[in-house]
């Protein structure tokens, strides 16, 4: 009788320790969500305000006129918008 007590005595010890342990594994994965989420929004965030930004410096359109200025706004606008859809892409996939 004795050993048996004993036996189920050491089963609940390492069924509380793994629980705590898997417990403990499963918070720091949330806290790596959580970081990464906000760190998706704000380059979602900076990356809209850099835009703004920029269509505010040629808000008569005259530096997007001309052709070598123009074709680095062109890039800027392209590399934004690609930016934005992967991390489009991204969010949606972790929903």
């Amino acid at each position: 009788m004795e050993i048996i007590i004993g036996i189920l005595g050491f089963i609940i010890i390492v069924l509380g320790f793994t629980t705590w342990n898997l417990l403990m594994k499963i918070e720091k994965a949330e806290d790596l969500i959580n970081e990464r989420d906000t760190l998706i929004s704000n380059l979602t965030s900076s990356v809209i305000k850099i835009d703004e930004v920029i269509t505010q410096l040629d808000s008569s359109g005259a530096l997007e006129g001309d052709d070598e200025i123009g074709a680095f706004f062109e890039q800027i606008r392209n590399m934004r918008n690609t930016l934005l859809d992967n991390l489009d892409k991204k969010i949606e996939n972790n929903v």
